[in-house]
């Protein structure tokens, strides 16, 4: 009886430190993939993308967190394309209920 409840106390212990959350992407337009994001208490439905290598928000929701932006950042698309966007200071997110990244103001 004592060994049962220990590999019982040892299945919750690890189901516990294995536990996932899973993040809903939505449909947004063909094949791309949006997904609800908590920015400073406000929800916004921003574009999934795996290639981005950067964390994007729009100039409009830089505003309405009450935040600055400064320079630019450059790149390209596979098409060759030119993209230009403006940083801002580091902005913590919540999705699915976990933080990521760390706010430095």
């Amino acid at each position: 009886m004592k060994r049962q409840i220990a590999i019982l106390a040892t299945m919750l212990c690890c189901s516990a430190t294995m536990a996932q959350t899973t993040i809903v992407l939505d449909n947004c337009f063909r094949t791309l993939k949006s997904l609800k994001v908590e920015i400073e208490n406000n929800t916004y439905n921003l574009l999934f993308d795996t290639g981005g290598g950067l964390t994007m928000i729009s100039p409009k929701v830089i505003e309405e967190i009450n935040r600055s932006s400064y320079g630019k950042s450059v790149g390209f698309r596979m098409s060759g394309e030119k993209v230009e966007t403006e940083l801002c200071e580091s902005v913590g997110i919540r999705i699915g209920g976990i933080s990521f990244f760390q706010e430095q103001r």
